[in-house]
């Protein structure tokens, strides 16, 4: 078992490992703290065009004829996310994350291998991993979609005071910065130490995204939800931790491939596909410079 599929098997489980007896009822979500409208789109700063590989096409493959006696899929209330990317256009972060997109998405070995510390990198609290037990070298290992998902929407910028392996006076870069804006803008109004509000809601990052009734392109639209929180479906998601095989479960949580159960705020059940989907606590990418040289310097995960 790879690395990276050792830390998808693990984080996945979080949600029954670690939960609590209540954990199917988690606490209701704070106020936001923004007046953005809940469908619009709220980068602060523009990104560049995407490539199909990085954004691809939200799934409208069953389109849903509303009928007089049945209530519109987008009638409930919302949870708005706005989103931001601190990277700005000709800065030396911005041009290294295009060619680090590009490298991604063409699988260019070379490139990210350039990217791992001979001491290897930490995922979550795991031991440093090199770059052979990454598995870069499988074009279709978990490490190349957990890649692409943290490049995929904007990043935050950190001070390197609290990095030490970083060059002094730099930047440290965080990608995805999703889970951080869901934690600013929905903070846990629960003091108590623990993970149970992080691991009990997700975003929904996207315009228009479906929510299925089965884990599947080929089932029911039930809902869309567009760059906002919605709340894990803890139930089915325990219970199918339960009782499927690891091989299945590393399937159906696979960061881009899979799927995740949501509970709409109309209390509809459904499932969402995990390229659209970011949670507080999945895999993001640390970066930052090392002797003047681009490094990952952490996957934190977990946390």
């Amino acid at each position: 078992m790879s690395a990276t599929t050792g830390l998808g098997l693990a984080l996945a489980r979080l949600n029954s490992s670690n939960a609590q007896p209540q954990a199917s009822s988690p606490q209701s979500l704070p106020s936001p703290r923004t007046d953005e409208s809940p469908l619009s789109i709220a980068l602060n700063t523009p990104m560049s065009t995407p490539t199909p590989s990085n954004t691809p096409v939200v799934d409208h493959s069953v389109p849903v004829t509303p009928t007089p006696d049945r209530t519109p899929v987008d009638a409930f209330p919302r949870k708005p996310l706005v989103l931001s990317d601190a990277a700005q256009p000709g800065t030396d972060f911005y041009r290294f994350r295009e060619q680090l997109r590009q490298a991604v998405k063409t699988r260019d070995v070379d490139f990210v291998a350039k990217l791992i510390p001979e001491t290897g990198v930490s995922i979550g609290y795991g031991r440093p991993s090199s770059f052979a037990d990454l598995e870069f070298t499988n074009p279709d290992a978990e490490i190349w979609a957990i890649f692409e998902k943290a490049l995929a929407v904007g990043c935050d910028e950190l001070s390197a005071e609290d990095y030490p392996l970083a060059d002094p006076g730099t930047s440290v870069w965080l990608c995805a910065n999703v889970g951080n804006a869901f934690l600013e803008q929905y903070p846990n109004p629960d003091p108590t130490p623990g993970i149970e509000y992080e691991i009990s809601y997700a975003a929904v990052v996207g315009d228009r995204v479906h929510v299925r009734s089965l884990p599947t392109t080929e089932s029911e639209v039930v809902g869309t939800l567009s760059n906002e929180v919605v709340r894990l479906d803890r139930q089915i998601w325990e219970r199918t931790a339960a009782s499927l095989p690891d091989e299945v479960w590393t399937e159906r949580t696979h960061p881009l491939n899979g799927w995740t159960p949501v509970l709409l705020p109309n209390q509809t059940s459904g499932y969402v596909s995990n390229r659209y989907v970011y949670q507080a606590l999945a895999p993001r990418l640390l970066l930052g410079q090392v002797n003047g040289q681009w490094q990952v310097l952490q996957i934190p995960a977990g946390d």
